[in-house]
């Protein structure tokens, strides 16, 4: 009878270490599952703070192009919708100067890294209207004549 009450409390202490060690197992990966989901996160977090830092900087590349964009063509009274109120007395030289600004500008847009091409496309697009407003400009006071240096004289 002592053999048989030894017997059972060795298979309930068996019993009981390997509840424990399970139940440690157990914890252990329900514990390393929470650390890796809260890395997660962390990764995740971080990942979209990084997408925002981005996105503000296109936006404020795109913002700056625009202003100056916006500075060159409010110099020549050019209206965003293309438009112009044509003054012969306009000095061609400013607006051939300002010709050359937009298209050296237009470059530098399409080998801008950080803007979208979608970005890209709607800034030269906006470029492209104001050459053509600003050169038909050009051409309508140099077939008017207007600034004929000999005709001057």
């Amino acid at each position: 009878m002592n053999n048989k009450g030894l017997t059972t409390i060795t298979i309930v202490l068996i019993i009981i270490g390997a509840v424990v060690m399970v139940g440690g197992a157990v914890g252990g990966v329900i514990g390393y599952n929470a650390y890796q989901e809260k890395q997660q996160e962390e990764a995740e977090k971080k990942q979209q703070e990084e997408l925002q830092r981005i996105e503000s900087s296109r936006n404020n590349a795109v913002t700056a192009y625009n202003d100056r964009i916006n500075q060159i063509v409010t110099s020549l009274n050019v209206e965003k919708n293309g438009t112009a109120s044509i003054d012969n007395n306009e000095d061609v030289d400013a607006m051939t100067n300002a010709v050359n600004e937009l298209n050296n500008m237009s470059v530098e847009i399409s080998s801008d890294t950080l803007i979208t091409q979608e970005q890209k496309d709607a800034l030269n697009e906006a470029i492209v209207g104001y050459v053509a407003t600003v050169s038909n400009r050009i051409n309508n006071v140099n077939e008017a004549g207007e600034f004929d240096p000999l005709a001057a004289m």
